[in-house]
C-alpha cells in the first residue's frame, strides 16, 4: 500500500478539527477516496458521519483524472481533492430533522435510481 502525505489547509483550527480527532478525519478521508470508484456521484462522494444522535454530511470533490491516477497507481502530482463538511445536525431535535429530511429523501431517490420519477414529478 502506497501512502501519501495529506496536505493540510493553512487554517487547521477549524470547527471540524475541534469536533473530531485528526485520526477520525484521516479515516473519513481514506474511506471517501475508497468509495469514489463506485459512488453514485462518480467521481465525487457523499457520505454521513454519525456520532450517536449527531450527523455531519461530508462531500468529497475530486477530479476524474485524480481518480484515474489513484486507480492506476500513478503519480498524483499536484492534484488535490477537497472534503466539504456541513454543520452538525442532531436527529433528536425536530428543527434539525426538518433541515435534513428533504436531503435524506433525495438521497434515497438517487440510491434507488428513480430520482426523476419520485422527486421531480410535477
Amino acid at each position: 500500500v502506497k501512502r501519501f502525505q495529506v496536505q493540510e489547509s493553512e487554517d487547521t483550527d477549524t470547527w471540524i478539527n475541534r469536533k473530531l480527532p485528526k485520526t477520525v478525519l484521516e479515516q473519513v478521508g481514506a474511506e471517501l477516496v475508497a468509495e469514489c470508484f463506485s459512488s453514485a456521484f462518480l467521481p465525487n462522494v457523499l457520505a454521513i458521519i454519525c456520532m450517536r444522535t449527531e450527523v455531519i454530511f461530508v462531500y468529497l470533490s475530486i477530479a476524474s483524472d485524480h481518480v484515474k491516477a489513484i486507480r492506476n497507481k500513478e503519480e498524483i502530482g499536484n492534484q488535490k481533492a477537497c472534503i466539504h463538511y456541513t454543520e452538525t445536525f442532531d436527529i433528536m431535535k425536530r428543527e434539525d430533522r426538518k433541515q435534513i429530511n428533504e436531503l435524506l429523501f433525495w438521497l434515497g431517490c438517487v440510491q434507488k435510481g428513480n430520482l426523476h420519477r419520485y422527486y421531480l414529478k410535477q
